[in-house]
């Protein structure tokens, strides 16, 4: 039962059919005594505001209010939590309900206090999932001095948005020193420093090499200390040495090959070192740009103009298809979209542009249902990756293990499994649901 604006109460929208909607004539004036019209009436103007101006924080004074009232604060995943002298919770973040005002909150010396302790805190009590969590609510309301710092020597740095964390580096005028950051995150966490390279830093040729150099080899996790002696016989950062079987099979002796961000370092040497076949960084954001487009036309349009970028069409276009019609209109609208499809199509033919594809892909031209759509389409061919680095893989006639090179553009499906969050079901549903491909 609720009551209108003139002390009329009647039933609410969602009630069996007859019921929904009618008036009570014996309402608010007739024993209806849980609800008060005139506290009705009263609070009609906050509630048009929160349903007209969609409130989603709450308003700054009624933050400042409570953080009057409030001695010391903690932040946790939830958010913050404000207690008064005598250890009574004053007002507790929930994700369900609109938040404090951060602004307002960031000028407060309690709050400041609680994210730099939050933010210096090794948090070792903690999940990971929890730890990434207080991170993000204390670097939200951390002042600029504790959050560069944070990004700096932060224990738990790794848990800060990436975007934050790409900013800060690109803005810095010691170059040296933001690519060794990069470097430092990339030990600590590589799907961090894969995600700040992806939001583009490293932006100059200097700090990508740098972040190349350092991170194409393995390396000491930490000290190693003879347990005899107490000597220290390798040094954390310290190359690793052994043998190794190179990309054309030869074994070798030196530095072992480092996997991890093995596709961050391949993306920045086809911007910093483009070889022939390779795409120029303004090449590749035309070809987004025109991929953008063509997905106007549905997701499998689009994800077919990728595959065919990936594998080749196999010859001459067919103008009779959806591909080919799409790219036509999309050429048709301006200069820069027609020089984005006709370089699409220069990378098609044949047997496609492994390289040119990856470049595009970084930029994220495809929608996310396009991009299962891709994922779910069989690889064109059975080539296998030019690369040096091996899995373990049982061989299904032997029933041997053997190491075998990973197949074609493989990093790159895995790549876009991560970053547009898809699931194997999802795959697996699109392909039941399009069983012609």
């Amino acid at each position: 039962m609720v009551v209108d604006a003139h002390g009329m109460s009647h039933k609410p929208k969602g009630l069996p059919q007859g019921e929904a909607g009618t008036y009570e004539n014996r309402g608010a004036r007739y024993g209806d005594l849980d609800l008060d019209p005139m506290l009705t009436l009263a609070s009609m103007g906050a509630r048009n505001h929160a349903i007209v101006e969609h409130v989603s924080v709450k308003p700054a004074a009624e933050t400042r209010a409570l953080l009057a009232q409030t001695a010391r604060v903690e932040i946790g995943g939830n958010g913050a939590t404000l207690y008064d002298g005598d250890g009574n919770i004053v007002f507790r973040e929930d994700p369900a309900a609109p938040p404090l005002d951060w602004r307002t909150m960031r000028n407060d010396p309690h709050v400041r206090l609680a994210a730099r302790r939050a933010l210096r805190d090794p948090l070792d009590d903690m999940s990971a999932a929890d730890r990434r969590a207080t991170v993000r609510a204390a670097f939200r309301l951390a002042g600029a001095y504790d959050r560069r710092n944070a990004i700096d020597s932060g224990p738990n740095r790794r848990y800060i948005p990436a975007t934050h964390l790409a900013a800060s580096l690109r803005r810095r005028r010691d170059r040296e020193k933001a690519a060794r950051l990069l470097v430092d995150l990339h030990y600590e966490d590589a799907n961090t420093a894969a995600a700040i390279i992806r939001l583009g830093y490293p932006n100059d040729s200097h700090s990508a090499w740098v972040y190349i150099n350092a991170t194409k080899i393995k390396r000491q996790p930490r000290d190693v200390v003879d347990r005899k002696t107490g000597r220290v016989v390798a040094h954390k950062g310290d190359p690793i040495v052994g043998d190794w079987t190179d990309k054309d099979g030869n074994v070798k002796h030196g530095p072992l090959p480092e996997s991890r961000g093995a596709m961050s370092r391949a993306y920045l040497r086809m911007m910093y070192q483009p070889t022939n076949g390779v795409p120029s960084g303004r090449q590749a954001k035309d070809m987004a740009d025109a991929l953008r487009a063509i997905g106007e036309d549905g997701p499998r349009v689009q994800a077919q103009a990728f595959w065919e970028l990936c594998y080749g069409n196999g010859g001459a276009s067919n103008l009779r298809g959806d591909v080919d019609f799409a790219k036509r209109l999309v050429a048709r609208r301006s200069e820069t979209k027609q020089r984005g499809v006709r370089l699409l199509e220069r990378f098609s033919r044949g047997r496609g542009q492994g390289n040119a594809a990856r470049m595009v892909a970084y930029q994220k031209p495809l929608s996310r249902e396009a991009a299962i759509a891709f994922i779910a389409m069989e690889p064109g061919d059975a080539r296998r990756a030019h690369t040096g680095f091996t899995r373990r893989r049982r061989n299904p006639s032997t029933g041997l293990m053997e190491d075998v090179k990973p197949k074609r553009l493989n990093e790159m499906r895995a790549w876009m499994h991560a970053v547009y969050e898809i699931r194997d079901s999802e795959v697996k549903e699109w392909k039941d649901r399009h069983p012609d491909g």
